[in-house]
């Protein structure tokens, strides 16, 4: 079977003139391809073992992506769909075999879509945004209370908050005590809540109080994670079974059993982090580490990651970015 571009669409081709496309362009090392606009689908193995591309660009218009139709791109470092207005449906075996460094542009605006989408969300270490990621509303209607102790306001549960994204403001103000930081989010505060699937914690956060969103079995993604201190969020994410994506975004230590019993398969990004973070005991009491298991980072301390105290058993599992 050959593959061919015809008829705005790019798939397997069966007969006809255009069904010797695909071998027309690894014959002629053809190094960069746009697709058109008004290709709307890349077809099963549109680009199969175009091993002398290295640049694919989609000018748009793009909503779905067949079995195989980058595998085997072994020198392409660039799929740009930073033109495409909605996020393509995709095949899981679309990117198989594809070079290491390759990288996925998508439009800024529709990042958090792409990166939360099924099986796109597999490739979200390889995704970059093109330009601005629109930001994000705090969540209003929070149990939120000062502390004269910190000068700061807790978190201290949902109130009348209802949104499945729970966005902690970074400041806030009680009407009383004037505007400060939120800097705590209490203990047990959303204990088995059933609402919340996101999760974005502010930069300000320094307290994450013991089994705070323990037994949360809807949440899928947490943003703004801070590792904090040895005894510090003990607990904090335990039984949140579909937790399968979290973002670090300081350096510390994780505390015990922090993200114990939560998916089988995760990724845990740490390249925002400029220190190796530090778990003090086996890593599966704390993390995930199931086979397609991610951590992603720095590619400046990978070897250090690699070799730290009990993340050297799992370094198959460590990505350098």
């Amino acid at each position: 079977m050959a593959y061919a571009f015809y008829n705005g669409y790019f798939s397997s081709g069966s007969s006809g003139g255009s069904e010797n496309y695909l071998k027309s362009l690894i014959e002629r090392n053809i190094t960069e391809i746009e697709i058109p606009s008004g290709v709307e689908a890349i077809g099963a193995y549109a680009f199969y073992n175009c091993a002398s591309l290295t640049r694919i660009a989609a000018q748009g218009g793009v909503t779905s992506i067949g079995a195989y139709a980058f595998a085997g791109c072994s020198a392409c470092l660039s799929y740009d769909f930073s033109a495409t207005t909605a996020v393509p449906t995709l095949d899981a075996t679309a990117f198989e075999g594809i070079n290491d460094e390759a990288v996925i542009y998508v439009p800024g605006t529709l990042y958090r879509e792409w990166i939360r989408t099924d099986v796109w969300k597999d490739f979200e270490g390889r995704i970059e945004a093109v330009g601005e990621i629109p930001a994000l509303t705090p969540s209003e209607g929070l149990d939120i209370t000062y502390d004269s102790a910190t000068a700061s306001y807790t978190v201290n549960g949902r109130g009348t908050c209802s949104d499945s994204i729970l966005v902690i403001p970074g400041t806030y103000d009680d009407g009383t005590n004037g505007e400060a930081a939120v800097s705590k989010v209490a203990a047990r505060a959303f204990e088995s809540d059933a609402t919340v699937v996101e999760l974005v914690f502010p930069s300000t956060l320094v307290t994450l109080g013991s089994y705070a969103f323990k037994g949360c079995k809807q949440l899928v993604r947490v943003e703004n994670c801070y590792a904090g201190g040895a005894n510090d969020g003990s607990f904090a994410f335990w039984t949140c079974s579909n937790l399968a994506h979290v973002h670090f975004i300081g350096n510390g230590e994780i505390s015990s059993f922090m993200f114990a019993n939560n998916a089988a398969v995760a990724t845990y990004d740490f390249t925002d982090c400029t220190e190796v973070v530090i778990v003090p005991d086996t890593l599966y009491n704390y993390l995930s580490t199931g086979t397609g298991t991610q951590y992603l980072v720095p590619a400046a301390l990978y070897d250090e990651w690699c070799a730290a105290t009990n993340w050297s058993e799992y370094s198959h599992l460590i990505v350098a970015v």
